[in-house]
């Protein structure tokens, strides 16, 4: 931003809360504080966390949305308590990784930890603990397993689920430095080149890990995916769809379309569509053909789909909606999405808004569908 009036438009706005530098917006505002209305000083103080009551008076929010404010900043508050309890305690478990072995210690110490992980929440901490104790172990069956597990993880769940929300930019940087020496330990321990590639690729499908430090992490590992890689690969796992998302979002990636349809084409016998999670099934849907939709099996799995609670599925169920025939499907299932889809998203995002902890994506949502109230970044400041 190269002046103040810049600090008062809704597109800095936005962007200042999407990525604060929390240092150079408070020299902004000093600078600025003359030609700053109260209203925008109020947005601005209160997203570097001051005095959060008193500046409210002057957020444009009713006397109830200001109460869901405030909750949800009190929830804000016991998340980073969580943070700081995980990295304090992956920060003892990367001092016993480092450790010599001792076989009868070692065990005792390794099934602390894994009771210990299991009081946090998220999927991906618990199996990375469990890649990092296998490998400790050199425990290369239940390494490849969970690596697998993993593999089927939406890059986009993360968004609905993330692995500590409301995180603190200092939390952030210790958080990814134990991350990435976490990665250091498999890189040097993860003897399988394949099962190598494939992890450091699928991290590196993560915008969150773009960073130099990541990048530096990958300077000699190979994640370079030629056509003939990625077809070997494809015909050495044809039973199972293990690697089905990981290969669909690499040919994505690499914009290899039709070989992507190819690929999914494979992968529409009964037996395989039953065993797919949903993240797998938002895919295949790009190709399944009006035979396969009349079918029982076909029906049953998009009502799983549509009974399931988290809010990561929602969002499935409105990609799966983008095609004509699963919209006429899903109508006929549950009436409530016989709305057009843009109804049905805007409904969804503008509460979501309110009161949940991806607002930022929220924000996003609406923006696309058109919607550009000033008021809605205030949300993003909790």
């Amino acid at each position: 931003m190269e002046n103040c009036n810049e600090m008062t438009t809704f597109t800095s706005q936005m962007f200042l809360s999407l990525g604060i530098d929390e240092d150079k917006v408070r020299s902004l505002l000093d600078k600025c504080s003359a030609e700053v209305s109260n209203q925008h000083r109020a947005f601005f103080d209160l997203l570097l966390e001051r005095n959060k009551k008193s500046l409210l008076n002057k957020a444009p929010f009713d006397k109830q949305e200001k109460k869901v404010f405030l909750d949800t900043h009190r929830k804000k508050k016991q998340d980073l308590k969580t943070v700081k309890k995980f990295i304090s305690f992956f920060e003892e478990f990367l001092v016993f990784l480092g450790s010599k072995k001792d076989s009868k210690g070692d065990l005792d110490k390794a099934i602390g930890f894994l009771s210990k992980v299991d009081s946090f929440e998220s999927v991906y901490l618990k199996s990375l603990v469990e890649i990092l104790l296998a490998l400790k172990f050199d425990n290369y069956y239940r390494v490849e397993k969970r690596v697998k597990f993993i593999l089927k993880i939406d890059p986009a769940y993360f968004i609905f689920n993330p692995i500590f929300p409301g995180i603190k930019k200092s939390e952030r940087i210790l958080l990814e430095k134990t991350l990435f020496r976490a990665f250091a330990f498999i890189k040097d321990n993860l003897k399988n080149k394949t099962l190598k590639k494939v992890f450091f690729t699928y991290l590196n499908f993560y915008y969150y890990f773009q960073k130099d430090a990541f990048k530096a992490l990958l300077k000699d590992i190979d994640t370079n995916w030629s056509l003939l890689d990625i077809r070997e690969l494809s015909k050495d796992n044809r039973n199972s769809s293990e690697y089905l998302f990981f290969l669909s979002y690499l040919l994505t990636k690499k914009k290899l379309y039709s070989e992507r349809f190819l690929l999914l084409k494979e992968h529409l016998e009964e037996k395989k569509i039953k065993e797919m999670s949903f993240s797998e099934l938002s895919l295949l849907v790009a190709v399944v053909d009006k035979e396969i939709i009349k079918k029982t099996f076909f029906k049953n799995k998009i009502t799983d789909l549509l009974r399931q609670k988290n809010d990561y599925y929602k969002y499935l169920v409105f990609k799966v909606m983008e095609y004509k025939t699963l919209k006429e499907l899903i109508s006929g299932i549950d009436s409530n999405y016989r709305r057009a889809n843009f109804q049905l998203e805007y409904s969804f995002y503008s509460k979501k808004l309110i009161s949940s902890h991806f607002k930022h994506f929220c924000l996003y949502k609406l923006l696309k569908l058109g919607h550009k109230k000033k008021s809605m970044l205030w949300w993003l400041i909790q």
